[in-house]
């Protein structure tokens, strides 16, 4: 059985199927993101805002897995860039002259 991400998330709860479909309804199952590529058909549904920002679900957009999968991976290499880079370099704080 494969692992997914709602099985595990606590902020997936109860809110998150009502949602999805009220989401996908709402589109008219098409893809709201239309990236290059595209397939068209919504089969997912997107946190436009990050699932921490957003954990009950108001933030939705219908997207095809294609266009899902490209901006979560963009959104991670995004993330992955703003880290900062290992511990500052020491100062020393008194004045020895």
């Amino acid at each position: 059985m494969p692992w997914r991400e709602q099985d595990r998330n606590p902020a997936y709860d109860r809110g998150w199927k009502p949602a999805r479909l009220a989401c996908l309804r709402r589109a008219g199952w098409r893809c709201q993101i239309r990236a290059p590529g595209c397939t068209g058909k919504a089969v997912t549904v997107d946190h436009v805002l990050g699932i921490k920002a957003d954990p009950e679900h108001r933030h939705l957009q219908a997207a095809c897995q294609r266009c899902h999968d490209e901006k979560t991976k963009g959104e991670a290499a995004r993330g992955r860039r703003r880290r900062p880079p290992g511990d500052p370099e020491c100062t020393p704080r008194t004045n020895w002259d």
